[in-house]
């Protein structure tokens, strides 16, 4: 899809969404008070650049495990060829606006450019990134800047089921894990400032 049209979309859909909003207002309905859940959110041409990093093959799996309102999977749907994009999110608030703007892209913007995106699927779960099926997704990412220890390692045997050649992108912490090679680190530019993106392999 022409770059251009495709950030078009992306800035209408989310030009009313304020997830910091959402994720405080879900944090305290919730009871959440782990810092694990501290919002942040992707930038567009940064996260383009994340995910050219990782140099993803056509007709993979793109999911982000923390997804917030989904701009990091649409972003992934909008600007790459993945078959599925899939995002992940615990808090209610965030999900429920994440299903909205899917709902408003599969109505008012996917048949302006269905010869683009074709069947491509962009889906959003409503659950904990500790209770899913990691063994399908070709690229993971998580925003893993505020995940609190007990989080990055209990997240360890779960990973671990990604496919070999499969990679794993996390935000300020690496994955401790043998199972992965971290064969980079990037600097990118994000919404609370700079992080670093560590590169995972799974051997």
């Amino acid at each position: 899809m022409d770059p251009a049209k495709a950030k078009e979309i992306y800035e209408d859909l989310y030009k009313e969404i304020n997830g910091r909003s959402l994720s405080l207002e879900g944090r305290e309905s919730q009871q959440l008070s782990s810092k694990s859940f501290v919002y942040g959110e992707a930038v567009l041409n940064p996260f383009i650049e994340l995910i050219k990093e990782a140099n993803p093959a056509p007709g993979g799996v793109f999911l982000d495990a923390g997804s917030g309102t989904g701009k990091a999977v649409f972003i992934a749907h909008l600007f790459f060829d993945f078959k599925k994009s899939v995002g992940v999110e615990l808090l209610e608030a965030l999900y429920k606006a994440s299903e909205q703007v899917l709902e408003r892209y599969e109505k008012e913007f996917r048949p302006q450019i269905k010869n683009d995106v074709g069947d491509r699927e962009v889906k959003f779960i409503h659950g904990n990134i500790l209770d899913i099926d990691y063994s399908n997704a070709d690229l993971v990412f998580m925003n893993s800047t505020c995940f609190q220890e007990d989080l990055m390692e209990g997240l360890v045997p779960y990973v671990n089921d990604m496919k070999p050649g499969s990679t794993l992108v996390t935000l300020s912490k690496s994955i401790n894990s043998p199972a992965f090679e971290l064969y980079k680190q990037k600097m990118f530019e994000f919404s609370w400032g700079q992080g670093t993106g560590f590169y995972h392999r799974k051997k």
